[in-house]
């Protein structure tokens, strides 16, 4: 029996890595030989799940995606994974984002569901045929929905999100405290590791000939966490806009306490842009968006300007 690979983008967040790893077992169960890897770094979330758990049934790709079928879970666009990648081998792509490249997957089954978190689509599959995830993954699961909908508060949160974040909670046992301790984790940020996660949390998208980028962080005490920062910030995004021969570049900060978002920018032509999009001033300056805005939710309304 061949192997089936399920990966995601590189450098994924705990939404991708959990996808893969759920998506992997449920496979497993069905009689199928399937495995989960991941290319780049995991993030800040990711790692505080492992520690949790004490470990994940995931590896970092090495040699290669071999000679089977891959899926890529939470990921719909070929510009986001892994150049070793043979798209021809790519037979299904799930994800949840608006805008999606489905036309870069030409052998591949596509199922594009706007929820809030790719893991409620993984979790639906599991209830479909009637099996229960092991309490890891159920874990995994109910952490990358809570994160990806900011404890299922922001605009992109769906029912179903909802529903499956229920019915995951129960199987995982988690402690109460246990969504804050994550958020409180993800929100540690310095000098050391800003430059790392800002790379993590960066993706861009190429539209009407434009390369877009935004780097999305989730802290809490968002506004004074990146004014202790800005220098060192700036510097980052800089270098981030440069290296990827970048048109326009935000950095947008959620502030999963308090429910806003913390927009910023650097260069003259991305605070036109980004300015003009969300109608506001001063955001080369760094200013609050009232309401939470994920990434997902960015892209499009970039695609809708640019396209007029």
């Amino acid at each position: 029996m061949t192997m089936i690979t399920i990966t995601g983008y590189v450098n994924p967040d705990i939404d991708c890595v959990a996808c893969a790893i759920g998506y992997a077992e449920l496979l497993n169960m069905q009689g199928k030989q399937a495995r989960a890897v991941y290319a780049g770094d995991i993030g800040e979330e990711t790692e505080f799940v492992k520690k949790y758990l004490g470990g994940l049934n995931i590896e970092l790709v090495q040699n290669g995606y071999g000679d089977g079928e891959i899926i890529l879970v939470d990921v719909s666009d070929p510009n986001g994974i892994d150049e070793l990648i043979d798209i021809n081998k790519v037979f299904e792509v799930i994800d949840h984002r608006k805008l999606a490249y489905i036309q870069g997957f030409p052998n591949a089954e596509l199922h594009i569901d706007l929820v809030g978190s790719c893991a409620t689509l993984i979790a639906e599959r599991f209830q479909e045929v009637g099996i229960l995830p092991s309490r890891d993954t159920a874990v995994l699961l109910y952490s990358a929905i809570v994160s990806n909908t900011v404890n299922f508060r922001n605009n992109v949160t769906t029912q179903r999100d909802r529903d499956m974040g229920e019915w995951l909670k129960e199987i995982s046992m988690v402690e109460s405290s246990y969504v804050a301790s994550m958020f409180e984790y993800k929100s540690n940020i310095n000098k050391e590791n800003l430059n790392e996660i800002m790379r993590e949390e960066f993706k861009f998208y190429e539209i009407q000939g434009e390369r877009v980028g935004v780097v999305q962080l989730e802290l809490s005490d968002a506004v004074r966490r990146v004014k202790e920062l800005e220098g060192n910030i700036r510097r980052v995004l800089s270098e981030i806009k440069g290296e990827n021969s970048l048109d326009y570049l935000l950095l947008s900060v959620v502030d999963i306490i308090d429910g806003f978002n913390y927009f910023l920018t650097i260069d003259h032509s991305s605070t036109g842009l980004f300015s003009s999009i969300f109608n506001l001033s001063d955001i080369d300056k760094g200013t609050k968006y009232e309401g939470i805005l994920m990434r997902k939710e960015i892209f499009p309304k970039v695609v809708e300007y640019l396209e007029r």
